[in-house]
């Protein structure tokens, strides 16, 4: 009996451990699941000064507003205001519907380029009328803003000033407290672009420009993916692939020039053309693009014919939908992103075993082509000049809850990624798109002028990351002048939150600056970001500074040992420069992540529940091991030199050891000398019986001992006899 108790609790103690890791992994899954979004509200600023003449000569203005109303779908609620000098809504702020659509469609035609001044403070203003009492619960609320221009509301410089620190002092801190998500587009150059990537970051948004205003189309198209986030299909080639859980689909075709007309094939063969008049069919088509909604379409493959654009894209709407936690719109170098996405079926995540082992999903992550050329890293496969990865997480055991989770390391260069999720049922297929910025910690921007008939250069430092505590942290550089002679210089930090520090040379020559910014987390720990050096030569040349691209991110670099560099031809862009950089200079920061202490709070549970284990097993053993003690003693007839039990088995030679003595293994040293109770009374130093020695139990180092002294007392429940492999041995000894 003794012996399977002891069995017993051995493996309990193996299976314990291995069953709250389970839990605790199963538990933290659980967590991960992610919810159906919530209905977007989309409100739309649109920029109607004079300078959009120039800007946006031919109005694309009208045609991009007019894609955006008709792609909203009819459970959001939506609004467009438009802005110069004064604010007016344009389209009433209300639930979106056929009536709303029409009234937008045709208000939309009477944008125009007249208005004076650009009061973008007032807009803002207006279009967040309600967010103090925002049904924030019920609504996603998005503000798409477009602007080719600067804060002006008056003639007076410093009215401008006043009115564009306010916008981020006193209206971009209402946004915040609200949750609403303001996206910025940049119409030209002469937008302020600093205030608009500081209104996007600070509410996670997206900060993009149109370089001119042939792609407002598809720079409004990207935005609105990211306020409206719709399921599609794959479209692969001109086909894609509906099934029996598709109520509807809306194609979205991008043609490219000289392409015909395009139309629409189902699986059972029937065209559809612009000017097919079917019920289940809607066809808007324009010259830049086609937007066609079918309502219960056939199950089976779909084919487009016409030359499309990348651009283009088919959204559904089903019972059987792929949902994707929220991923940040923004990133900085080096950030992961922890993936988790689920199937669900009538609002519920599908957990089914054999319904998700016949999922292929796979995960890509692709860096767009604007990022510098160069070699392949991190595994990733160069196609038309952009670099991607790919993983399958459907590989492996299915997860119990359903929920699909990885983790996305490959950002670690600054620009634009998409991430695209595809899943293929087999009898279906899914398909999930966001775009993401990675941007640097800060950004350092350079410019030059002239001020009272003297040189001025200017260095700017713009944070970009939003958890920055912009009242610790300080920008210090230092400034080697052609003489070799070098000077530290502390950068101010303005009213527009940022770091500037105005250069004023006297010597002609190269001038070199090396910069240190010292950032200062929650936690009161210091961290030293150290920029690549900028370089310009005085007097003015073609170029001016050498931009910074990189911030690597190091610590103990004291400003005294400044990284040097290699002498080169300035420029005013915002590539890398050419030069060879030192090894540190190369390794891309790492952001500090948070302490998790889980782990250690786990390890702390397993180790107090082994103990715990040992406690109960060495208790039971020692309560077990005194209760035969005293049945032995009970049984033992006075004047007895042996217990009767072992008389009778030393007197037969052949009688069997009691089972007790069968039970476990033998723990005595084969030199315990065992033979009788009258060698112990004999010698007085062999009698460690409870009696005297009243502290054996309390003393762990005595446990041998006191294991030896019973032995002596009770031959019959010797330790020997616990082992089964020496019990002939026994009874031949006996």
């Amino acid at each position: 009996m003794t012996y399977l108790l002891f069995r017993c609790f051995i493996c309990l103690w193996r299976v314990l451990p291995i069953a709250l890791l389970i839990c605790a992994f199963t538990t933290s899954a659980f967590a991960q699941a992610p919810e159906a979004a919530k209905p977007s509200d989309v409100r739309i600023i649109i920029d109607v000064s004079g300078s959009m003449k120039k800007n946006d000569p031919q109005n694309l203005r009208r045609p991009a507003l007019d894609m955006l109303i008709k792609l909203l779908p009819e459970d959001s609620k939506a609004g467009v205001w438009t802005f110069g000098q004064y604010v007016n809504m344009l389209v009433k702020h209300r639930l979106v519907d056929e009536q709303w659509k029409q009234e937008a469609s045709n208000d939309a035609q009477t944008i125009n380029s007249v208005a004076q001044f650009t009061n973008i403070g007032e807009a803002l203003e207006k279009a967040s009328y309600d967010k103090h009492y925002s049904t924030k619960d019920q609504f996603q609320t998005h503000l798409i803003l477009l602007t080719d221009g600067m804060v002006d509301i008056a003639r007076d410089p410093a009215a401008n000033v006043m009115e564009r620190n306010r916008i981020l002092n006193e209206i971009l801190p209402g946004y915040q407290d609200a949750g609403f998500t303001i996206h910025t587009i940049s119409l030209s150059d002469n937008a302020d672009k600093k205030l608009m990537d500081r209104l996007s970051l600070a509410t996670n948004g997206q900060s993009v420009v149109a370089k001119s205003a042939d792609e407002l189309m598809q720079v409004f198209l990207q935005v609105f993916n990211q306020a409206v986030p719709k399921e599609e299909v794959p479209l692969e080639g001109n086909s894609f692939f509906t099934d029996s859980s598709i109520e509807e689909f809306t194609a979205l075709i991008f043609r490219q020039p000289g392409s015909p007309q395009a139309q629409l094939i189902s699986p059972d063969q029937t065209a559809y053309t612009k000017a097919t008049k079917d019920p289940t069919v809607s066809w808007f088509g324009t010259n830049e693009y086609d937007l066609i909604t079918v309502k219960q379409p056939l199950e089976g493959e779909w084919r487009i014919l016409a030359d499309l654009e990348p651009q283009s894209r088919v959204t559904v709407v089903s019972d059987l939908s792929l949902v994707v936690k929220p991923i940040p719109t923004n990133l900085l170098i080096n950030d992961q992103v922890d993936l988790s996405l689920a199937l669900r079926e009538e609002n519920k995540v599908i957990k089914r075993a054999e319904f998700l082992n016949l999922l292929d999903i796979d995960v890509t992550v692709k860096a767009i082509d604007h990022l510098k050329e160069g070699g392949d890293k991190e595994g990733g496969d160069k196609e038309n000049g952009d670099k991607q990865w790919q993983k399958r997480l459907s590989d492996g055991l299915v997860p119990g809850d359903g929920v699909f989770t990885d983790r996305l390391d490959y950002f670690r260069e600054t620009g634009q990624y998409s991430i695209t999720v595809n899943v293929d049922g087999k009898t279906f297929q899914r398909r999930f798109n966001q775009q993401v910025s990675v941007r640097n910690a800060f950004a350092v921007e350079s410019s030059v002028d002239d001020k009272d008939g003297k040189t001025q250069y200017k260095v700017m430092v713009i944070p970009q990351d939003q958890s920055v505590n912009l009242g610790k942290t300080q920008v210090v550089g230092k400034l080697k002048d052609p003489s070799g002679a070098s000077n530290i210089k502390n950068f101010r930090f303005t009213d527009e939150q940022l770091w500037e520090l105005l250069i004023h040379p006297q010597q002609q020559g190269e001038y070199f600056l090396t910069l240190r910014i010292t950032t200062v987390n929650e936690k009161g720990d210091t961290n030293n970001i150290i920029p690549k050096p900028l370089s310009f030569t005085y007097p003015l040349t073609d170029n001016v500074f050498e931009p910074d691209a990189v911030v690597d991110e190091q610590t103990d670099i004291p400003i005294d040992e400044p990284v040097e560099p290699e002498p080169i031809s300035t420029s005013n862009t915002a590539e890398p420069a050419p030069e060879q950089t030192s090894e540190a200079e190369q390794t891309p920061p790492e952001k500090e992540q948070p302490k998790d202490y889980s782990r250690w709070i786990l390890y702390g549970v397993l180790v107090s529940v082994n103990i715990f284990i040992v406690l109960i097993v060495y208790i039971l053993y020692r309560k077990l091991f005194k209760r035969k003690t005293a049945v032995a003693d009970d049984d033992q007839q006075p004047g007895d030199a042996k217990p009767a039990a072992a008389a009778a088995a030393s007197a037969s030679g052949s009688e069997e050891p009691p089972m007790d003595e069968m039970a476990i293994n033998d723990l005595a040293d084969d030199d315990i000398d065992l033979s009788t109770d009258a060698d112990a009374e004999a010698d007085p130093d062999l009698d460690i019986s409870e009696d005297n020695d009243p502290l054996a139990d309390l003393s762990p180092d005595a446990l041998d001992d006191d294991d030896a002294a019973s032995d002596d007392e009770d031959p019959e429940f010797s330790l020997d006899d616990f082992a089964p492999d020496a019990l002939d041995d026994d009874d031949d000894n006996k």
